[in-house]
Parts: C-alpha cells; structure tokens; sequence
C-alpha cells in the first residue's frame, strides 16, 4: 500500500511537472516581434545583395526563384546564417498591377555584405542565375 501511495505522488508530481513546462512559452515573446504587427515603409540605404530574376506568375515561379537563392547564400562562407547580423530576403516585382502575372518580372534578393565578390553555384536548371546586385532605394 505505502509503494502504491508513493507511486501515485510521484506519477501525480510529474504530471505537475509536465503541465509546468509545456505551460511556458517558447520561442520569441510577443515583445520581440511586436513591430512586425504593423506594415512599417521604412528608407533604407542602397545595400550589396544576391538576386535572381525570374518572369512570370510569382506562385508559380518564387519558389524556385528563392530556392536557388538560399542555396546559393548557404552554400557561402562569408556570409551570416543566423544572429543580429542575418536579414531575411526580399522580393520586388518593378512592374503595374495591370500587367498580366505570366509577364511579372520578380526581383528576389537576400542581403549579403559588403565584403562578397563574387557567386558560387549560380545557375539552376530552370534558367534561373543568381548575381550580386545594388538593392536600391525606390
């Protein structure tokens, strides 16, 4: 009876346990991202990045367009893979709403800095390179 009784208080503290450490949050607090809520326009000076031109619908083609992009970038050395200094990519398509999607031109590029010269494994078999290019300010 008092094995039982034992039993029953340990099983019943670990499932206190259990219940404790799912309760605490993971990851980043709501703090931390707060500023991501709202759509922010923010100028920011021209800065060195990888790019990959690809035309057409971006459902249909970002995808390839940004996998080729992080394959490049991870495949660097001298790049950030993770921290403060680490920024994610961007996309722009240089082109009006009234164009028809198959004729959109996506710009997807990922920030790298300024010390990069040059690509390695730039090309895909879709006929997709990457380059390093001069993001501008629009």
């Amino acid at each position: 009876m008092k094995i039982l009784l034992i039993s029953g208080v340990l099983v019943a503290l670990l499932l206190v346990g259990i219940v404790i450490w799912m309760g605490v949050p993971k990851g980043p607090s709501l703090r931390d991202v707060a500023h991501l809520q709202a759509p922010q326009i923010l100028e920011m000076s021209p800065q060195k990045v990888l790019l990959v031109r690809a035309q057409g619908d971006p459902n249909a083609v970002g995808k390839k367009a940004f996998g080729l992009l992080m394959k490049s970038y991870f495949g660097m050395k001298s790049v950030p893979k993770r921290g403060p200094s680490f920024q994610p990519p961007r996309a722009r398509w240089p082109v009006g709403v009234d164009t028809p999607m198959e004729e959109w031109v996506g710009l997807y590029a990922m920030p790298v800095p300024e010390s990069v010269t040059e690509v390695q494994g730039g090309e895909s078999k879709d006929g997709l390179t990457v380059e390093l290019a001069t993001w501008e300010i629009w």
